[in-house]
């Protein structure tokens, strides 16, 4: 599939339009982001403020995005009460939520050495399990 990207080619270059090709595995989801935000680590990346930035560099963070391909089940569901008929049967969950939220009903539908990954967190609210504040 081609991709449509503003990105930087060089160290402190501008975004300039360029596409490249990737596609979607089995285990992955293919999102379209409508918005993102560039922040002061992104502007560090671009200028290579640590020496080690890849080029050419798709800056952004805190993207708004929308489902287009899945290469896997996926459940999106703000109701955590129904998660329970599928309980210890995911692998893998990805939590792009960024928001304050409880982490207990995703748990449980993972099996056991299951994985949870975070992408997206706030830094002014919690995430709890349990009632522990992660």
């Amino acid at each position: 599939m081609r991709i449509k990207a503003y990105g930087i080619k060089q160290r402190s270059g501008e975004a300039e339009l360029f596409y490249y090709e990737r596609n979607v595995g089995d285990n992955e989801v293919r999102v379209k982001i409508i918005y993102s935000a560039i922040a002061r680590g992104d502007v560090q990346f671009i200028s290579d403020d640590w020496g080690d930035t890849k080029f050419p560099l798709v800056p952004g963070h805190g993207e708004k995005e929308m489902i287009n391909q899945l290469g896997a089940e996926f459940i999106l569901s703000p109701n955590t009460h129904s998660l329970s008929a599928l309980n210890k049967k995911f692998d893998f969950i990805i939590s792009t939520l960024n928001v304050e939220y409880g982490m207990d009903a995703f748990l449980e539908i993972l099996k056991p050495r299951g994985k949870f990954c975070v992408v997206a967190t706030p830094f002014e609210k919690s995430i709890y399990y349990r009632r522990v504040v992660i």
